[in-house]
């Protein structure tokens, strides 16, 4: 729901300069078919409890921000057609959504043209770094492409030139942030000892233990990424092996969805809690984790 509090925000501040009772907000976003934490079942109702907590900050007069939702279905074609339903029907004063890069391209040249204030929270390809283009574009979500970059500036910040890698071996958003890791460590002489993929269904704690093993022959800092509650399964068998003692370093990459696919979206939980017997345990393992969650770093250029 915070994502949603900080793009409405956005839209408040956009429209700060105009002067009327009530303001319309398109929300693109597919009805089905598309994960829960960024489609319908979440989206709208997260939209509605956080024009209640602008409402209660005083940053948003009661009653003057009305959200209308429309049906992307994924697709760039229905986005497009929503999108102008949206500005032809309604008059809508700002557009947020859609969480496809597919379907917000098509929806971010009219919203360029319309120059309409334009949110979007899951929108990750880089061609939307083009402000020329896309001027009234903000995204909450960095793009999988500077993800690399900004780990071989940490490294270099750190003198570090070798890494092993560990991570899902399906997995669309996952396996693009590996990717995009590993081709600018090549680039910048960082050396990958080991490159573990993992099948997710198959992991427990002997072949967890089994990599760890493998990961831990040449490199002293272990990337991971992961979906949170197999992050800490990670970390508490990395304990065991003894690879929490501050001879190790671990970086957790968190990619959505699959971060929050399982888990309370509650950003106050910390990561190692599941409220068990290992919990302890967990919590010492990860004070050798430095996390990078893609989800939460926010780049914000002015409309």
């Amino acid at each position: 729901m915070k994502i949603y509090f900080l793009l409405l925000c956005g839209v408040v501040l956009a429209l700060k300069n105009k002067t009327k009772p009530l303001y319309s907000v398109g929300l693109l976003i597919p009805k089905e078919e598309f994960h829960v934490t960024f489609g319908f079942e979440t989206s709208y109702g997260a939209a509605m409890l956080a024009i209640e907590d602008l409402e209660k900050e005083g940053i948003l007069p009661k009653n003057s921000l009305k959200i209308i939702m429309a049906d992307t279905r994924a697709d760039p074609v229905e986005g497009v057609g929503k999108a102008v339903m949206l500005k032809n029907v309604y008059n809508i004063d700002a557009i947020i959504g859609a969480p496809h890069s597919s379907v917000n391209l098509a929806i971010g040249y009219l919203t360029a043209y319309w120059n309409l204030p334009h949110l979007s929270w899951a929108s990750t390809d880089s061609i939307f770094e083009n402000k020329e283009i896309f001027k009234t574009l903000i995204r909450t979500t960095s793009p999988f492409s500077k993800i690399g970059p900004f780990l071989t500036k940490f490294f270099k910040l750190f003198n570090w030139t070798i890494a092993a890698i560990y991570s899902p071996l399906i997995g669309k958003y996952s396996n693009a942030v590996v990717n995009g890791v590993v081709s600018n460590f090549e680039e910048n002489n960082i050396t990958i000892t080991e490159n573990i993929s993992f099948n997710t269904s198959q992991l427990n704690d002997r072949r967890i233990q089994q990599h760890l093993k493998k990961l831990k022959r040449e490199s002293r800092i272990i990337i991971v990424s992961a979906p949170k509650s197999i992050l800490r399964i990670i970390m508490v068998n990395a304990y065991k092996e003894g690879m929490c003692n501050g001879d190790f370093v671990f970086i957790a990459l968190y990619s959505f969805p699959e971060a929050f696919s399982l888990e309370n979206d509650d950003e106050d939980i910390p990561l190692w809690y599941a409220n068990d017997n290992l919990d302890n345990l967990a919590k010492e393992a990860f004070k050798v984790l430095f996390g990078h969650m893609c989800y939460t770093y926010v780049r914000v250029k002015p409309i």
